[in-house]
């Protein structure tokens, strides 16, 4: 799901298209202007060690997961590992500052528009999973305003938000994942 725009018809909604809708963006520019080169957005990716990967890439842009988990025992002991609102909102930090003092050739993409017109290689940053929004709908603004622009809403299990692709019986939207995606388009 994205922060930045509503989307309709979301079960067909998927990495994929949003990647697809950048670069049709960046081919619109392609045409309007021949002297603009016509670039690729990877659909799903990480921030790579070597900086210097981003620019021999010769992206457009990429769509770039900063989530992080963090190790939690539950009520019965057993231990996990969970994508928690402090572990994700120092991993999304981390990758903003990482971004601008080590990626030159790069820039954290508030904007999709900005990767048609910007020569560098756009940065879009996503959650795999809502689980670091908890039952607090608030944090989807507050992650929003720090530079999310991607929010899945599950990961290959079921959560609070949703069924996901690894279980048995699909599910759906909850009701929380329902006000979830309404919150997501108030916050754009």
């Amino acid at each position: 799901m994205t922060l930045g725009r509503p989307v309709t018809g979301m079960a067909r909604f998927t990495r994929r298209r949003l990647a697809a809708g950048l670069a049709a963006t960046a081919a619109a520019a392609h045409s309007a202007s021949a002297a603009v080169p016509l670039r690729s957005f990877d659909g799903m990716s990480f921030l790579p060690q070597t900086p210097a990967d981003v620019e021999r890439a010769g992206l457009a842009g990429f769509i770039c997961d900063v989530s992080e988990r963090a190790t939690v025992r539950g009520a019965d002991g057993a231990v996990t590992q969970v994508r928690t609102f402090e572990a994700c909102d120092r991993s999304l930090d981390a990758a903003i500052v990482r971004i601008r003092a080590r990626f030159p050739h790069a820039y954290v993409v508030q904007d999709g528009r900005s990767v048609a017109s910007d020569p560098r290689c756009g940065i879009v940053l996503q959650f795999q999973s809502c689980e670091a929004i908890g039952s607090d709908l608030s944090r989807l603004a507050y992650f929003h305003s720090k530079g999310l622009r991607i929010l899945q809403i599950t990961h290959n299990y079921n959560n609070a938000f949703g069924g996901a692709c690894f279980e048995p019986v699909q599910s759906g939207l909850t009701p929380l994942g329902r006000q979830a995606v309404a919150e997501m388009r108030r916050t754009q």
